[in-house]
């Protein structure tokens, strides 16, 4: 999903906590914001599977059978269980640690020398190109052969850059989930040590 689902001008002030969040438990698919009017002429505000729609199911036999959801429930909901994790950092602690132990994390030094070896053959190849070029120009090569080999060289380039892109896009997302992990352990930290201090806390 692209950022714009999260603009302030897509939602409500206050209302619609789990925008873009939520799936269906029956379809797997997002959930669309919904506002109708009550008996009462209140204003009411659900999630509503976007199968709802029989066009978008597919047809009317494919049409999802689950009801709406409430948003204020379910925000309130998930919002009550978020605080609660937050009041626990031994919980946030230890769903860090099984994350990194289901994903391992690459090394960031691994991954630098990687980029630089990298980095290296593409100024390799760069200096090949200038080299063909040189030769034909000098008319040591036809231009057929010239082509043939430029094209090799290309398509070596556009590997190369590919595969440094790739990695320099996991460092930077390896930068971020060591940046989330010292904040996780800080704040565990910070709370646990004001938890010793209060009287009624047992530490140990």
């Amino acid at each position: 999903m692209g950022d714009g689902q999260w603009s302030p001008r897509r939602a409500e002030s206050g209302q619609w906590l789990l925008r873009g969040l939520v799936k269906c438990g029956i379809c797997q698919v997002g959930v669309n914001c919904h506002k109708r009017r009550g008996r009462d002429g209140a204003p009411n505000r659900y999630y509503r599977c976007r199968n709802h729609d029989p066009i978008k199911a597919g047809g009317e036999d494919r049409r999802c059978p689950e009801r709406n959801i409430r948003s204020d429930a379910l925000d309130t909901f998930v919002f009550d269980q978020v605080r609660a994790a937050l009041l626990r950092p031994d919980v946030l602690t230890a769903g860090e640690q099984a994350l990194a132990v289901r994903t391992p994390t690459p090394d960031d030094e691994l991954l630098a020398a990687e980029v630089a070896r990298l980095n290296r053959k593409l100024d390799t190849v760069d200096a090949e190109r200038r080299r063909l070029i040189d030769a034909y120009q000098a008319g040591l090569i036809e231009l057929p052969e010239l082509q043939r080999r430029a094209t090799e060289v290309e398509h070596r380039h556009h590997d190369l850059n590919q595969r440094r892109d790739a990695l320099t896009t996991q460092r930077q997302e390896l930068t971020r989930d060591n940046q989330l992990r010292h904040r996780v352990r800080d704040f565990a930290t910070l709370d646990r040590s004001r938890s010793c201090r209060h009287p009624v806390v047992d530490c140990r």
